[in-house]
Order: structure tokens, then sequence, then C-alpha cells
């Protein structure tokens, strides 16, 4: 089953992968509800989680952040 496209997806804040980043971005004007739930979700995303750590070998626990980078979980603000 396909689940609901979440809300960020919907927003004007949310860009693309398409449009330079990994995997997407939300910009910078975006309230933090929303730049967290798009971190929730890219970072819960199994097969995104197993990309990242293919894609960045010297990153022990990638994390995937709202502005499209892609930094050590631990130094995560």
């Amino acid at each position: 089953m396909i689940g609901e496209m979440p809300d960020y997806m919907q927003s004007k804040y949310y860009r693309s992968w398409s449009e330079g980043t990994y995997g997407g971005r939300i910009t910078a004007d975006a309230p933090d509800s929303l730049k967290a739930e798009f971190e929730a979700h890219m970072n819960d995303a199994p097969t995104f989680v197993y990309c990242m750590k293919h894609d960045f070998p010297d990153i022990k626990e990638p994390y995937y952040t709202w502005d499209g980078r892609v930094i050590e979980k631990s130094g995560k603000k």
C-alpha cells in the first residue's frame, strides 16, 4: 500500500532532489515543523539511509538535513 504524501512535499518550501541536492531539501524560510518532518521522514526511510551509507562511506552514521546536506549524525545540532 502506498501511504499519503508527507506535508512537506506538498508545501511551497520543498525542492526536489533534481534541483542539486542528494535527496531534496526544504528552503530556509520554511517553518521549523516542516524542516523537522522532512528530516524525520528522510532519516527513517531504510532505503534512503542504505543509499547514504553506500554513497558516503566516510560518514559512519549519515544524517540528512533539511537543507540537503549529509552529515555525521553525532554532529547534528
